[in-house]
């Protein structure tokens, strides 16, 4: 089954039907947050793998937060520029992908 914006608006409303209304607006906050950085990775992506090819990046709504060598060090240096988890997305950007067949 694919995550659809659909399933993921009912998984939000299944999981905050126990919360207070404040608890409900942070966490959907959050959700719009981590997918707005996840939407500016995809829109970047190929500028990302010409420029930073086999290295790992982190992105944000606002754009390119690290560029590093591990998943560790880029989570650690935009932690320490002080965004939240939910505020980027790392990945690597592997210049010579081995297909994968399933």
């Amino acid at each position: 089954m694919a995550w659809t914006p659909e399933l993921r608006e009912k998984y939000i409303s299944e999981v905050m039907a126990g919360m207070n209304e404040l608890g409900y607006e942070v966490i959907k906050q959050r959700d719009e947050t981590f997918w707005a950085a996840f939407n500016r990775m995809k829109e970047e992506y190929d500028g990302l793998l010409k420029e930073y090819p086999d290295r790992w990046v982190a992105v944000g709504i606002d754009g390119l937060l690290a560029i590093g060598d591990s998943a560790h060090e880029v989570t650690q240096e935009v932690e320490d520029q002080g965004y939240s988890e939910w505020e980027f997305v790392i990945e690597f950007l592997e210049s010579d992908p081995v297909p994968l067949v399933l």
